[in-house]
Formats: structure tokens, C-alpha cells, sequence
């Protein structure tokens, strides 16, 4: 990340907070995920912030360097929300299968990856992905539903 010195547009006249949109940085959270961020021309040094957006994976890497974020300032003073993140580029960088997405649904863990395969398992069911074109849908019992025709469609069909 390409790290370079800006001076301060907005500043802080007298305690008030600034007016308008500033790009300030991460410095850190706590353990209930709280950020607390910088920008230039803050007397006060660090300070809390609440966000209208989530952060995960790269954004949270402190130790890779400053992580940008955008700041509004309303105007109340509950201090600066973190509205969006400062990122080099529009274009998401390419899904690599080391990578891949956790998220918990009911308490259990899912994981989605998208280079060679995405697999997708509950119980003795699983669905599974594969970069060649291949699905493989597994389970006890498998029931195929359509309000119009169902279609079973290929080179060949074998059942059984």
C-alpha cells in the first residue's frame, strides 16, 4: 500500500469537528470491534468512531500498513463515523482459493472459495463446484421441485 503525505484541508477550529468529508486512517479496535481513527489536523490525537460499515479481511490487517477510511462528521458531537474505506483501485483483487470467505450461518461454518472448487456441506448433504464444469450434488435423499417441466438435459442420461 503506497503510503503519501497529505496536508490537511479541514482543521480543527478551536474543539469543534470539522465540516464536510475527511479521509483520516485506522488506528485500532477493541475487543468489541470498536475503531478508533486519526486525520490530519486533530489536535485531540485517536478517537472513537462508530462506522455504517463493516470491515473485514484486509481492512482489518493493521500490520500491513494504513488503512484509509473516510470520515463524516454529523452534526451532533458523537465525533466521526466511518463511512467507507480508501481503496487503490475500483476492481476487487482476484479470488485466490487460500482466501476463502468464512461466515458462520446457525452457529456452523460455511465456506465459499471460488479458484478450483466451492463445496457446500450440512449434515450428509454437499454440493460441490468444480472449476471444469462438474457438479456433484450428494445426499440421502434428493427431491427436485418445478412449478413448470423439470428437465434432465446431457450427451447422455443414466439412471441407475
Amino acid at each position: 500500500m503506497k503510503i503519501t503525505a497529505r496536508k490537511p484541508r479541514l482543521a480543527l477550529v478551536g474543539e469543534q469537528w470539522p465540516v464536510g468529508p475527511v479521509v483520516g486512517w485506522l488506528v485500532g479496535l477493541d475487543a468489541q470491534g470498536r475503531a478508533s481513527v486519526d486525520f490530519a489536523g486533530n489536535p485531540r490525537g485517536p478517537v472513537a468512531a462508530r462506522s455504517t460499515v463493516q470491515l473485514a479481511g484486509e481492512a482489518l490487517d493493521l500490520a500491513s500498513g494504513r488503512v484509509e477510511v473516510l470520515l463524516a462528521f454529523p452534526a451532533s458531537e458523537d465525533g466521526p463515523v466511518i463511512v467507507g474505506v480508501v481503496h487503490e483501485s475500483l476492481l476487487a483483487r482476484p479470488v485466490d482459493s487460500r482466501d476463502a470467505l468464512v461466515a458462520r450461518v446457525d452457529g456452523e461454518e460455511v465456506r465459499i472459495a471460488a479458484k478450483e472448487r466451492v463445496e457446500i456441506r450440512c449434515g450428509l448433504s454437499s454440493i460441490a463446484l468444480s472449476a471444469d464444469g462438474r457438479i456433484v450434488i450428494r445426499g440421502r435423499e434428493l427431491v427436485s421441485r418445478a412449478e413448470a417441466s423439470n428437465k434432465i438435459r446431457g450427451a447422455s442420461v443414466q439412471i441407475n
